[in-house]
C-alpha cells in the first residue's frame, strides 16, 4: 500500500525545519519533487515513489528517526 503525505508535513518530519519556515520555503519555490518545484503545501506525495529535493539537496525518506 502507497502512503501518501503531505509535503509541508514530510519536510518537517524529515527536519527541514518547523511547518510554518518548511511553508515558507514552499511558496517561495524552493522545493522540487521530480525535478518540477512545487508550490502548494497541501500538495500529496508518496515518499517511497517521489523524489524531493530543497534547495538541490535530496531530501531522504526515514519512516523512523531513531536518536
Amino acid at each position: 500500500m502507497d502512503k501518501q503525505l503531505r509535503l509541508d508535513k514530510f519536510l518537517a518530519d524529515m527536519g527541514v525545519g518547523t511547518r510554518s519556515e518548511v511553508k515558507q520555503y514552499i511558496r517561495k519555490g524552493r522545493i522540487r519533487i521530480n525535478e518540477q518545484i512545487c508550490k502548494m503545501p497541501e500538495y500529496k506525495l508518496s515518499p517511497e515513489i517521489d523524489t524531493v529535493f530543497f534547495d538541490d539537496r535530496r531530501i531522504e525518506y526515514n519512516k523512523y528517526i531513531y536518536i
